[in-house]
């Protein structure tokens, strides 16, 4: 009995052995969904004036932040959430955090003849900027 549970216990060692911290491999369907979700995930284009800034969202990119003073901040791509009609992409990276909300609805920005069709509040660390999107 006891050369039994002997090999018993030395293979479970084996089977374990094999199972160390390996990182999970993604399934082609699985790759496939990831892929699908960044190719249909939304992307935003946020301007606005006084101070003169944008913000740029595109999974692939990130959030890209410009404010003609500050320079160019990027954040990781976070997918949105939503709020009613307004969408929400928030992020941080080495202690700046972003807040984008987006709500449909016409917008100038009172410095050309562009309409959009969004309004945007940004708000980064503790600045807040209003604008439009597109």
């Amino acid at each position: 009995m006891s050369t039994t549970r002997l090999l018993f216990c030395a293979l479970l060692a084996l089977c374990f052995q094999n199972c160390k911290n390996q990182p999970p491999t993604s399934s082609p369907a699985t790759q496939n969904m990831e892929k699908v979700a960044r190719e249909n995930a939304p992307r935003f284009t946020c301007v606005g004036t006084e101070p003169f800034w944008y913000v740029k969202i595109e999974p692939d990119s990130g959030i890209i932040y410009n404010q003609m003073d500050e320079g160019i901040t990027r954040y990781p791509y976070t997918l949105p959430r939503q709020e009613g009609a307004k969408t929400i992409f928030e992020s941080a990276i080495s202690g700046s955090n972003i807040k984008i909300i987006i709500e449909a609805g016409q917008c100038s920005d009172n410095m050309s003849d562009e309409v959009y069709p969004y309004g945007s509040k940004v708000e980064k660390d503790k600045t807040e900027l209003t604008g439009c999107a597109k």
